[in-house]
């Protein structure tokens, strides 16, 4: 099924926030050391993208009047992104790191296949 205008940008994003999940639950904790210089770069540029990212979800939720049931779910999206960005914060070890990744994709998988669908199906139904 073809995306909503609206969600076009945002599901494109999704792509990044995956791979970057990825390659956070592939961090080694054999040595239980603290991340090291380039992870923590990479990480602080992956906020910058989060951040801006949820920005713009949350104002296309935002957008979406009540009638059209998804309150929790906007809420659900809000808490989040406040979740990931937090985790990004309190990185300092490769098991952080890891629990980021599987959050991430958890969170991504959901937005892309049951939040963005029933945003769609409103839009659809409304006319929108």
């Amino acid at each position: 099924m073809k995306r909503h205008a609206k969600l076009v940008p945002l599901a494109r994003e999704h792509h990044q926030a995956l791979t970057f999940a990825r390659w956070a639950k592939a961090a080694s904790t054999e040595d239980g050391v603290a991340l090291e210089e380039s992870d923590l770069l990479r990480l602080a540029k992956f906020r910058g993208h989060l951040a801006a990212h949820a920005k713009r979800e949350e104002a296309v939720v935002d957008g979406v009047p009540p009638s059209a049931g998804l309150h929790a779910e906007g809420a659900r999206l809000r808490a989040e992104h406040l979740e990931l960005l937090d985790l990004i914060d309190r990185c300092s070890h490769p098991a952080d790191l890891i629990l980021l990744g599987a959050r991430l994709e958890n969170h991504t998988r959901w937005e892309d296949r049951e939040f963005f669908a029933q945003l769609e199906a409103f839009w659809r139904e409304s006319g929108a």
